[in-house]
């Protein structure tokens, strides 16, 4: 049955209560668009749980990715599909086993004993007990240990069962589970159990220099994680699971503490399940492998997942597709990041300081951030006040995505006053003897003299041409944005945003739905509390946003406002309100007979709105935002 009207306030946004709404049609403004592209998951069939045990799916050439060429509007945008159908074999999906093949580990706080052949009880090096396990097979831990270790080191085809049954483990100098040599490695969370893991916060001892142990879990070669049983992991070190080639996840109950990131993987992390409960100073949810073809995505097929974090709620460093569960950023510095972010189901919603989705590439993108903040005007010529240069710290080991500083130096730390912005993967500037660099293109750095910032013309953004970023500071306290972080790269024709279907929710200070490429909305019902500054927008792109189905409200300030390309086959309008409304002022589409198209009622103040809907047709349209209103033409 046709939708004919669409009702919606900010009490109505919790996750669940906005599905089924979705359409087609025309549109009416941006010539820079592309036509509709779509993930391999909308043709795809269910996964295939027929493997054998063993039938690893995710061939190591492919590992479990593929290209894919989808040519609109003169070109070619290249992406990179996720193929659905080789995520997950069978036995990653079967926590059973059978417990009378089974060897056992037993904990009792200073001691190890197992039965078997295959775990063999020493030391580690600072002395404390550990169980290195050198062949496949089943391995049933419980217990409790105050200090020591499992360590998996088998043959290179060996398959190990690690059935967690009621474990608390610490270890103060290393990884509690250190998967050092395997095929895979499957840790089972055993059903009605609950295991924890922690270390003491005291810094790592590394024993072998070719390996960098830096989480509670530590994986060199496969890890999945299955099951139904609970894992609480706290890293008061650095990450708490780590996985240097696959990580998966098809089961079980998840609270993670970290001092970095809560779940990190070279190659990918694919999640067929499981409820994730996570508070990390870093990313949530990480890979980082971009270099080679295939490999560095995020794919979640479902679960429920609460995440607040200090930077990137889920990060992927090639491609990230979403096909269903609950995800709730509760916090972040970016919400969801990816070179390719393709969402075909799935109820999200999102909480920024900076860009609510951003799709953006590796080590080569251009910053945003730069010469924010707050000076506060005690710096003595050497810029050594309050102030940051260039936004989101260097956390990564390589390819980090910031320019400033670590934040051990608080002068440096890239969160006072009004945070300089993403610094886009660049360099921190060179300051040697306390002098400035020099600025690119003959720009002039601002007069900080007497402390004071410079004076802005009302109402105008700072200068971005040549793509440099413009850049003011934030002057005592005060919330500006942070200005260009390094030269602005041209527009990437490999960064999407492609959304099929789902709700998608996002509060964002940056841009809202940021593809430095090409946006494009085929479905579903997103809903945008973009930005209250003008260097920023709702909807951002660099080559172009296409809407063709789904509904799209979206409101933010006016100043970088950005509507859908007339490529569009839907319907949509951009309007400018020519004052900023309050956050809370209800906001009203009425069509010629006074029928409302949509209430909404943003959170934050705004100044722009752009709606696409199947509700919207040809003709006169009013606008209203409290007492004011305006019209408003579709063509």
């Amino acid at each position: 049955m046709k939708k004919n009207r669409l009702y919606i306030t900010t009490a109505l946004l919790s996750m669940g209560l906005l599905t089924g709404l979705t359409g087609c049609g025309s549109n009416s403004e941006n010539t820079d668009a592309v036509e509709p592209l779509s993930s391999t998951a909308n043709n795809a069939k269910e996964l295939a749980e027929g493997a054998t045990e063993g039938e690893e799916i995710s061939d190591r050439s492919s590992k479990g990715s593929k290209s894919s060429d989808n040519t609109s509007s003169g070109s070619t945008v290249k992406t990179s599909a996720i193929d659905v159908d080789d995520q997950f074999s069978k036995r990653d999906l079967d926590p059973s086993y059978d417990a009378s093949e089974a060897e056992s580990i037993t904990l009792s706080e200073t001691a190890i004993t197992a039965s078997g052949s295959g775990a063999t009880v020493g030391n580690t090096s600072s002395g404390a007990p550990n169980v290195t396990i050198s062949k496949a097979g089943v391995y049933v831990v419980s217990g409790t240990l105050s200090a020591g270790q499992i360590v998996v080191d088998a043959g290179d085809d060996d398959k190990v069962q690690l059935v967690l049954s009621g474990v608390t483990m610490t270890n103060s100098d290393s990884a509690c589970i250190y998967v050092k040599n395997a095929d895979k490695v499957f840790v089972t969370l055993a059903d009605g159990t609950t295991n924890t893991l922690s270390d003491t916060g005291a810094e790592f001892v590394q024993e072998d220099e070719d390996t960098n142990v830096d989480g509670v879990i530590y994986a060199r070669d496969d890890i999945v994680f299955n099951g139904s049983g609970t894992l609480n992991v706290t890293a008061k070190t650095k990450h708490a699971i780590v996985g240097k080639d696959d990580l998966k996840v098809t089961g079980g109950t998840y609270n993670i503490t970290a001092a970095a990131k809560g779940i990190s993987a070279n190659d990918s992390i694919r999640i067929k399940a499981g409820t994730f409960t996570i508070d990390s100073e870093d990313d949530a949810l990480h890979t980082s492998n971009g270099d080679e073809e295939g490999r560095g995505y995020i794919y979640i097929e479902d679960g429920t997942f609460d995440l607040s974090t200090r930077d990137d709620g889920i990060h992927a460093e090639t491609d990230l597709l979403i096909r269903g569960g609950k995800i709730n950023v509760k916090e972040s510095y970016e919400g969801i990041e990816g070179y390719t972010i393709t969402v075909d189901g799935g109820e999200i919603s999102i909480v920024a300081s900076d860009d609510g989705m951003n799709a953006a590439g590796g080590s080569n993108s251009g910053g945003k951030g730069g010469f924010g903040g707050n000076f506060d005007g005690n710096s003595d010529g050497n810029f050594q006040g309050k102030g940051d240069f260039g936004g989101k710290k260097n956390t990564d080991d390589s390819n980090g995505s910031g320019a400033s500083t670590d934040e051990s130096d608080s002068s440096w730390d890239g969160r006072q006053g009004g945070r300089g912005g993403k610094g886009g993967r660049g360099q921190m500037p060179d300051f040697q003897n306390g002098e400035m660099p020099e600025m690119p293109n003959g720009r002039q750095m601002p007069d900080f003299q007497n402390g004071e910032r410079p004076e802005m013309p009302d109402g105008e953004m700072p200068d971005m041409q040549n793509g440099n970023g413009g850049g003011f500071p934030g002057g005592n306290g005060e919330n500006f944005p942070g200005g260009g972080g390094g030269m602005m790269m041209d527009a990437d024709e490999n960064a999407v945003i492609v959304i099929n279907d789902g709700t998608i929710y996002i509060n964002a200070n940056g841009d809202g739905l940021d593809s430095n490429g090409y946006l494009t909305v085929n479905g579903g019902v997103i809903y945008v509390d973009g930005p209250t500054n003008n260097g920023n927008g709702a909807l951002d792109s660099g080559l172009g946003l296409t809407v063709n189905g789904g509904t799209v409200i979206a409101v933010g300030s006016s100043g970088m406002a950005e509507g859908f390309g007339s490529s569009s086959t839907q319907k949509s309008f951009k309007y400018d309100f020519g004052s900023a409304q309050s956050g809370g002022t209800e906001l009203e589409l009425l069509d010629s007979t006074g029928t409302a198209i949509f209430k909404y009622t943003p959170s934050k103040q705004y100044s722009s709105v752009v709606f696409s809907s199947a509700d919207l047709k040809e003709g006169t349209y009013t606008v209203k935002a409290g007492s004011t209103e305006g019209s408003v033409t579709v063509k």
